[in-house]
Formats: C-alpha cells, structure tokens, sequence
C-alpha cells in the first residue's frame, strides 16, 4: 500500500495522465480539464518546489520572460474597454495561468517524459482506432487537435525507441491521415504539410547538404501545390463558386464564409482600432449579429445561393484577426512580435544544437500557429491546452537532452 501511493507512483501517474490529456478530448473538452487537474494535483503534492524553483532558473531566459509581460500587460489594456468585462478578464488570466501550470508540471516532470510522451502517442492511437470503426471518423476539430501529436510520433520514430513504439508512431501518422481524408479537412492537411515543410525548410537553413535538401523542401512544396490544385477544388461549395467574384483569395484556397468573416473582421476593427473590443468578446458586439447577406448588400455586392448566417459567429476563424479584433493594436503588435521572435530564437538554437527535440518544438508551432490563420478561437481553452502539452514536451526534452550533454562533458 506505502509502495502504491509513493511519490514516484505518484508522478508516473502524473505524466500518464498529462500525456493522454490530449485524447481526452474523445470524451469531451471539459474532460481535459480533469486530466490537467489530477496530474496538477499529484505533482504539487509529489515534488520539493524550492529545489524545483533553483533547477528551473536557468532556463528563465530574460528576454522571453521579458516579452512574455510586455505581451501581458498589452493584452490587459482593452479589459477596462472590454464588452465584457468579466470574459475578457477571464480569459486573459487564465491563458497565463494554464500556460504557466502546464510547463510548470512538464519541468517537475522532465525526468518522466518518455512516459508522457508513450501515454501520448498510446492514447491518441486508441482514440483514433475507436472512432475509425465505432463512429466513422473524428469531428474535424479533434482530428486537427491530434495532428499537433503527429511531430511527436515522428519524434518516437527518428530517435532511439524500441521498434514496437516506431510501428505505433507510424501507425498513429497513418490514422491520423485517414480521418484527415474522411472528414477532408482542409485546415488539418494543411498542418501535415506544415509539419513536413517546416522540418525540411530547418533543414536546408543548415549549412551541409543544401543541395540534398533543397531537392526535399522542393519535392513536398510541389506534392503541396499539386494536392492542392486536385483536390482543394472538389471540395468547393456551390455557395463559394458562384460567389468566387467578390474575394481577394481563390475560393477553392480558402473558403467563401471565412473570407467573408475576415472582411467583416476588419471593418469592425475600424470602430475600435487601438484597444479592440474585449479579448474573446468582439462576438458581442451589436453589428456582429448582422447577416451576411445584409453586410454584403450594404457593400453593393449581394450574395448569389447563400445562407443567412451571422457575420461574426463566435470567433474570425483567423487568430491575428482574433487578437487584433480583440485586443486592438497595442495588444496585437506585442502578440505577433512574440510569436515571430520565439520561431526565430528556437530556429537559431536548432541550427546550433541540432536537436531532434527542438525540431520537434518548431513543428508543433508551425502546425499551430499555421493551422489558426484558418481555424479555432485562440482563446479556446482546449486548443490552447493541446499546444501547450505538445510543445511542452519538446521544449522539456531539450532541456533533458542539454542536461545530459553538460553531465558528460
């Protein structure tokens, strides 16, 4: 019983749970919450948090720390402007506090991580298998939610793991792909295109063996393209054909509804352009319940065999539309500033340290921040806990990986 509820037992507990966090999205997004909160509870009650706190120190780079409160305090400004006071505020705490946990956890855990990351790539098999023959596919939200878990299986299946976790890797790729294409979700193909691009684009920015990979980063661009200009098309509604005339981006790139949405986003920034309408709040605004069709017929250009659907739903579909929309200015500047700069830090630490970890990091931002130009609110609590946990298991990789390196020299 005294061996049952140890500390060990306690924290391989928690990595278990924190690594299936992400397929517990199967069972409901309030789900994740409760997988979070027991591996919170197991790890504060498990570790020393003064030795913790000394170990972590180092990696506080102040820059990134630095950047991460400017970006706070800019995204605070619009609170007292907000159209609800109360959600914005909300919002903007708990995505700090969530973020903070979570790689909070990971750092206590980071002697653990070959067990979330088996929990991980576990989970998400059988939850995929499942739904392969129990409902006939995954809603495109989970299946674009699991293909953040895929530069993890490829992580499993370059480095030095046993065979059987490889074929599970591999497996869970091929699954993945096949929910992508039953559902034909744009938006998740697109992230496996950004997880195979963004690695071989790493790889041509080192030195060695350009030419090599310049044929790679050549061979997946014009796979892109072509998948794109045969199948992209197919999956066009009749509503964006005939409507094709009225938007700057080809329909059959980017869908009619979305880039309707965008263009409304826009003109309503106008009305609030510094501070924004409140972060997670602009839905609320007034005009945003307006139709389409009316927005359109306001603009003199009317829509042909379209529905009547609200101009804004609940987010722009577009998470730099999103946060200027909702923080304005003064809060999108800072946020799109920092989401450059960390791509451009964790690319100049790959070039000089190689990692497979930190490649791994790079392509779980790439699949992230790429896939939200078209898709999900940023505020959505389990979006961003998807991307936390998954890019916070590279991120702690890394750290493991130079701990060892420093113990051997």
């Amino acid at each position: 019983m005294t061996a049952l509820f140890s500390k060990e037992m306690r924290l391989n507990a928690a990595a278990l749970l924190l690594g299936a966090s992400i397929a517990s999205l199967y069972m409901g997004r309030a789900v994740i919450g409760i997988f979070l909160g027991l591996a919170l509870i197991l790890t504060l009650i498990s570790v020393n948090h003064r030795e913790v706190v000394h170990a972590l120190r180092p990696y506080l780079d102040k820059r990134l720390m630095g950047g991460i409160g400017i970006v706070a305090l800019a995204l605070a400004v619009n609170i007292p402007f907000s159209l609800r006071i109360g959600l914005s505020a909300e919002a903007w705490a708990r995505t700090f506090v969530v973020a903070g946990l979570i790689f909070y956890i990971l750092f206590c855990l980071r002697h653990r991580l070959q067990i979330a990351l088996y929990s991980l790539v576990t989970s998400i098999f059988i939850v995929m298998l499942a739904a392969l023959f129990l409902s006939k596919g995954l809603p495109k939200a989970l299946v674009n939610g699991f293909v953040l878990t895929i530069p993890a299986c490829l992580y499993i299946v370059a480095t030095r793991h046993s065979y059987i976790w490889k074929i599970l890797g591999i497996a869970n790729i091929g699954l993945c792909v096949t929910h992508i294409m039953l559902m034909s979700s744009k938006v998740s193909l697109l992230g496996l295109l950004l997880v195979a691009l963004s690695g071989v684009l790493i790889l041509f920015a080192d030195r060695q063996n350009r030419f090599r990979h310049l044929i790679w980063v050549g061979f997946i661009v014009a796979g892109g393209i072509a998948a794109a200009l045969i199948w992209l098309p197919d999956q066009m509604l009749m509503s964006s054909r005939v409507n094709s005339a009225l938007t700057p981006v080809p329909v059959w790139l980017v869908d009619l509804h979305r880039q309707l949405i965008w263009m409304f986003s826009f003109d309503l920034v106008q009305h609030s352009p510094w501070v924004g309408f409140g972060l997670n709040a602009s839905n609320y605004h007034p005009m945003a319940e307006m139709s389409l069709l009316d927005y359109m017929a306001q603009r003199n250009t009317p829509l042909e065999s379209f529905p009547d659907v609200q101009a804004l739903p609940s987010h722009p579909h577009n998470w730099i539309v999103e946060i200027i929309l909702d923080g304005g200015i003064i809060g999108a500047v800072p946020f799109v500033m920092m989401v450059c700069w960390i791509f451009i830090k964790s690319l100049r630490v790959y070039l000089t340290t190689s990692s497979f970890a930190m490649l791994g990091f790079i392509a779980v931002n790439a699949v992230y921040w790429g896939t939200g130009l078209f898709n999900f609110s940023y505020w959505s609590m389990w979006w961003q806990v998807s991307y936390f946990v998954s890019c916070g298991l590279f991120l702690m990789q890394f750290f493991v990986d130079q701990e060892r390196m420093c113990a051997d020299q």
